[in-house]
């Protein structure tokens, strides 16, 4: 009877062992891809309006009918922004001045998010989990939902009383790849 009693007492432990790392490991999991987004330049943000795409230097901007690119070309040594409207391609020539405020005007949604969430990971544990997902008040208007799954960080902010609440999908951390499409490679550069 002592052995059988020793027996249960010993699995019951291994189980609460197991349940344990489990949890550290999901915590672990949540920090380690939302760092891996804070300190990234190379990740895709879909929201209902738009779809960035950043790889390093190489930025796509996608919305409605409207598409930016924004990158270095190496053959010809030269930074490009690149506005394709309703297929209308305009091609410009820029120094790299111009490219650093225009980089930072399209890549700023992602770099409010990543500071966001950096205080996020610093609070988190000050806040319980339901169902996967962590709700964060910053007043009585707005609240911030996180939840993070399979390397995708689902991202929403609700503005109470506005109708323009935000969600994004953070993927393709650390593997975005922006490709330059040809008709925008060969398109006429044209002068400011």
């Amino acid at each position: 009877m002592k052995s059988v009693f020793k027996r249960i007492i010993t699995l019951a432990s291994v189980v609460i062992m197991l349940s344990i790392l489990i949890m550290l490991a999901s915590c672990d999991a949540y920090d380690s891809v939302i760092e891996s987004f804070i300190k990234s330049d190379n990740y895709t943000i879909e929201s209902e309006n738009y779809t960035l795409t950043v790889d390093g230097a190489s930025v796509n901007f996608k919305m409605d009918n409207a598409e930016l690119y924004l990158y270095y070309d190496k053959s010809a040594k030269s930074y490009f922004y690149v506005n394709i409207l309703e297929d209308e391609i305009t091609k410009l020539a820029i120094d790299s001045e111009q490219y650093i405020t225009y980089y930072k005007a399209i890549v700023s949604p992602a770099s409010n998010m990543a500071a966001k969430l950096s205080g996020f990971k610093q609070i988190r544990d000050l806040f319980e989990e339901a169902d996967g997902k962590y709700t964060i008040s910053e007043d009585e208007n707005i609240s911030y939902t996180v939840a993070v799954s399979d390397g995708v960080i689902n991202y929403t902010v609700d503005n109470e009383g506005d109708e323009n609440d935000y969600s994004y999908k953070i993927h393709n951390i650390g593997s975005t790849k922006v490709v330059i499409p040809d008709n925008v490679n060969n398109a006429e550069i044209v002068e400011e």
